[in-house]
């Protein structure tokens, strides 16, 4: 039989030509962005494959950074340009120890940016170069600037390409490669009297390995040797070899449960991880909002010692890696109970209102001061009734002032506290801390208890009563010293001062008039809408004072204690039940209404008392002033220097009480998102829907395995081989012929003799799994105690709200009794009491820290109900990052349910089965003596057959109870 030409025969020329091309491809390769894009092409497939998931969509699927980032880098990516460097530093990768370095340094160029030069310019500034900032803007802005919140995508993107090369470990690995040798031999070198030379490409080779799932590796090879010599004849010689191994092993290191161990892994921590980023950045998102610690991001496993993938796998450890990094960010990390103090945005919102309410003490304080140093004046114009009134006056005024200088020190520290906390944010957002930006967001503007359009007003009235009452005692003293030398007619100097005194309070009258008029035009239709607005949420307010008393109830709380399941779940009904009054509410809107009749009917009257005085004034200024005339110096002293002073003290006693007036209609206006949910129920969505949880069923699972793979270690070593090669005959490179082969088939056994290591490992890898069981039911421990924490500090945030708001009215009363006194002293004519400025002071302390502990209820309640969405895992973003409010939870609405798919009634998944019939129920103390077996309660070892029997025996006894 002729032998079959597989190929058609080609010339040398030919061959060398393929060799060469082929060898100056290999020097070339391909592109640095060539394998940078392929590596992102591939992670942006493995990203959308796992998302599929509903609870594992993906917001994004690359690392790359906005252009209006301040981390985008506008260079080259494969070929950055040289970052600034150290002058000192630099020069050693010029010169090291007299050698000299890599002359290319600087061929990419050099830039002296680490940030993007452009990102400012995508900055909303204003036109002075402000950046107003909300909370949405500010979240944006963290999105696209926050190093943290880019790093967590770029550990996403590193374990994706840990999966890429696990899955490359069973693909078809094809290596090349090949040699040129030129070899020269004298002439006693070859022995034969004359020299020869060599040309020749002695290992040219093709391999193609590839491993199977049940452990086998195959490696096909095909080497190629051409050699020319140039001596004598000019002989060459070619040879060609094609052979392959196949070893499979059929005891240790078989199987799949070994084998695919890794890739497994790093598929399942891919998923865990693409989950993890979405519940990372849901608590980013409370991060900037509240200040409450990030969730933990992903974590990669893989990458250790500089490599890709899973290299470094033991089987025991951490995560498998033998001790070395963690088992991942979706570990048994619960949540916290709820924040104390609000951070973040809301913190610096609660800051501004501090330094508001601090603003308006400090107004308060400074029109207190000027209102006894009047009392004063007045006293010493006229002889006391005792002689230490005046100087218990003068104590009270030392004491107001020293109350007034207290605060306005306090109220320095807290702006330059906030300063710093401003920094602080700028850094969190990514911006750096020199960037000017303002604070302006209206979630707490209904906490502007003080309305902030009187509060200048006020300023403004105080300002005039001091320069009102300077220039009121320098024109009483022009006149009575006129009066005392009357008949003296070189006085007429004294004459053109106190004109000259009179037009000023024509200013002064003027100014007073245009503050009347904002306050009946501005300030009183603002007292009016809050008014209105109380009057439409009073069906509200009755509803949630109801619910209140129904949950608080005293007989409802005793008969809490003998129901297992909101045991030490519920506030106990202690406390003052007028706080949930709702009589309290009743006919609150006409009262206020109809003091606000009474406060605007007196500003009215002010106008036309005004607009008397101006015409007095001018018509006296034009008929010429004759202080010669007893009558003239008596009507100035009455319509001028008493009138004026008169009018701006009444005036800023109705503008206090028009603002205490609006703020008890702000108070009672304020209302909090109602969430009823029971502990049970909460637990229950949290481990339908939390990633994390799910993560944890994952981990645990993990473990177990390891329990297998390391198994494997301590069975006997028996592999099958097979191995054979083909070569070619003569000088023909590719005449494969059958004579020149061999096949070759064996077994290797090794005996199980030493396997202490093995044993070692397996004995840790059972330890291991127990522990990580109980880290796992810790884990749920730790979820339902931070569930029921927040759910009960959010039921006492309700009650305590309705307190604070209590606290806050009481303030109030406080200040306008505190000012009743005052005024009834002064019409009385009487000094006013040993403690007035004291009773002042603490009445406006009072009402400061009622007001600052009204808002921090609120707060922590809001910033509670956005941790509670977070803990449930129903918490969703819209596509800017943004929190979506659930609005209100439980009582006459639905409970939240989990993303995209209701919350069934039906079965549990198989990981919970066991424990479904038990969540919510009653449970005898020690239920396990139903059905457990004597010698399992001894801890005498089970079988296989007999662990399932008692699974069995556990899950009818649970039925049955």
């Amino acid at each position: 039989m002729g032998r079959l030409r597989l190929i058609r025969p080609i010339s040398w020329g030919q061959l060398v030509v393929i060799l060469l091309s082929f060898l100056i491809l290999s020097f070339v390769g391909c592109s640095r962005g060539f394998y940078r894009k392929q590596a992102d092409q591939q992670v942006s497939f493995l990203l959308r494959e796992k998302s599929h998931d509903p609870d594992c969509e993906l917001s994004r699927y690359d690392i790359r950074v906005k252009r209006i980032s301040r981390m985008y880098d506008p260079f080259s990516p494969d070929y950055p340009p040289l970052p600034p460097d150290d002058p000192a530093a630099h020069r050693l990768m010029h010169c090291v120890d007299c050698k000299k370095g890599y002359p290319c340094w600087h061929a990419g160029g050099e830039t002296p940016y680490v940030a993007s030069p452009l990102w400012m310019e995508f900055l909303p500034l204003d036109d002075d170069g402000i950046l107003h900032l909300d909370a949405a803007l500010a979240v944006r802005l963290a999105l696209v600037n926050a190093p943290a919140y880019q790093s967590e995508f770029e550990t996403l993107f590193l374990s994706a390409l840990d999966v890429t090369a696990e899955r490359f470990a069973f693909d078809k690995q094809i290596f090349a490669g090949t040699n040129v040798r030129y070899t020269s031999d004298g002439q006693r070198r070859t022995g034969r009297g004359i020299g020869s030379s060599e040309l020749g490409l002695p290992a040219s080779s093709l391999r193609v390995e590839k491993m199977f799932t049940t452990g086998a590796e195959m490696v096909v090879g095909l080497a190629n040797s051409i050699v020319w010599e140039f001596s004598g004849n000019d002989s060459n010689a070619t040879s060609t070899l094609l052979d392959f191994t196949l070893v499979q092993p059929l005891l240790r290191r078989a199987g799949r449960d070994r084998i695919m161990e890794t890739l497994t892994l790093a598929e399942r921590t891919l998923l865990y991880n693409v989950r993890q980023i979405e519940r990372f950045r849901r608590g980013f998102y409370l991060e900037i909002v509240t200040g409450r610690q990030a969730e933990r991001g992903p974590t990669r496993r893989g990458g250790f010692f500089g490599t890709s993938g899973l290299t470094g796998f033991t089987g025991v450890g951490a995560g498998g890696f033998g001790g070395v990094g963690g088992a991942g960010g979706f570990g048994f990390g619960g949540g916290g109970a709820g924040a104390a103090q609000a951070g973040g945005f809301m913190g610096l919102l609660q800051s501004q209102q501090d330094i508001r309410n601090q603003e308006s003490n400090i107004a308060g304080l400074r029109s207190s001061l000027l209102q006894l140093e009047e009392s004063l004046r007045e006293s010493l114009r006229k002889i006391p009734d005792r002689p230490d009134d005046i100087l218990r006056q003068r104590l009270q005024i030392a004491q107001a002032r020293q109350a007034l200088v207290n605060a306005q020190s306090r109220l320095l520290n807290t702006q330059n506290q906030y300063l710093g906390e401003l920094d602080q944010f700028k850094l969190d957002l990514g911006l750096p801390p020199t960037i000017c930006l303002v604070i302006n967001d209206p979630m707490l503007d209904q906490f502007n208890l003080i309305d902030t359009e009187i509060v200048p007003v006020q300023n403004q009235i105080i300002e005039l009563q001091q320069r009102v009452g300077t220039s009121t005692e320098s024109l009483l003293a022009e006149i009575e010293q006129f009066s005392a030398e009357s008949g003296n007619r070189s006085l007429q100097t004294d004459s053109d001062e106190v004109v000259r005194s009179l037009q000023g309070f024509i200013a002064y009258v003027e100014q007073i008039r245009r503050i009347q008029e904002r306050l009946v035009t501005t300030n009183i239709p603002r007292v009016r809408k809050d008014i209105a607005v109380l009057k439409e949420i009073l069906p509200r307010r009755r509803e949630e004072l109801t619910r209140l008393s129904a949950m608080h109830h005293p007989e409802t709380s005793e008969a809490s204690c003998f129901d297992p399941v909101p045991y030490q779940a519920k506030l106990p009904a202690q406390f003052d039940s007028s706080v949930l009054d709702i009589q309290r509410l009743a006919g609150q809107p006409s009262k206020l209404f109809q003091e606000v009749e009474r406060l605007e009917h007196a500003l009215k009257n002010y106008g036309l008392q005004l607009d008397t005085l101006r015409e007095w004034l001018n018509q006296t200024l034009a008929d010429g002033v004759q202080l010669d005339s007893v009558q003239m110096r008596q009507q100035i002293r009455s319509k001028v220097l008493f009138a004026t002073p008169g009018i701006l003290s009444q005036m800023a006693a109705d503008v206090l009480d028009l603002s205490l007036l609006q703020a008890r209609a702000r108070t009672e206006n304020i209302l909090l998102v109602p969430v009823e949910i029971d502990p049970v129920e909460a637990t229950e969505i949290a481990r339908e829907c939390r990633r994390d949880w799910k993560n944890a069923r994952g981990t645990l699972v993990d473990a177990w395995r390891l329990i297998e793979f390391n198994a494997d270690d301590l069975e006997s070593g028996l592999d099958l081989t097979f191995s054979g090669d083909l070569a070619t005959a003569g000088d023909n490179p590719v005449k494969f012929q059958s004579p020149t082969g061999r096949l070759r088939v064996g077994l290797e056994f090794d005996a199980p003799l030493t396997r202490l290591l093995e044993r070692n490992r397996y004995r840790q890898s059972l330890i291991e799994y127990q522990q990580a069981k109980r880290s796992y039911y810790r884990f749920e421990d730790r979820i339902a105690r931070n569930l029921r924490g927040t759910i009960r500090t959010i039921d006492l945030n309700r009650l305590n709200f309705e307190q604070q708001r209590l606290a806050v009215l009481g303030a109030i009363d406080q200040i306008v009794l505190n000012d009743e006194i005052l005024t009834l002293s002064e019409q009385r004519g009487e000094t006013s009491g040993a403690t007035a400025a004291r009773d002042v002071v603490s009445a406006l302390a009072d009402l400061q820290n009622a007001q600052n502990n009204f808002l921090s209820v609120w707060v922590n309640y809001e910033v509670l109900r956005r941790n509670l969405d977070l803990e449930l895992g129903v918490m969703q973003l819209d596509d800017d990052g943004q929190w979506i409010d659930p609005g209100p939870i439980g009582g006459k609405n639905d409970l939240p349910s989990c993303s995209r798919c209701a919350l069934s009634n039906t079965a549990p998944d198989a990981d919970n089965d066991e424990n479904s019939d038990l969540r919510g129920q009653h449970v005898e103390t020690d239920p396990s003596r139903d059905f457990v077996s004597p010698e399992f309660e001894a801890g005498i070892e089970v079988s296989h057959q007999e662990t399932s029997a008692i699974t069995s025996d556990v899950s009818r006894s649970r039925l049955r109870r």
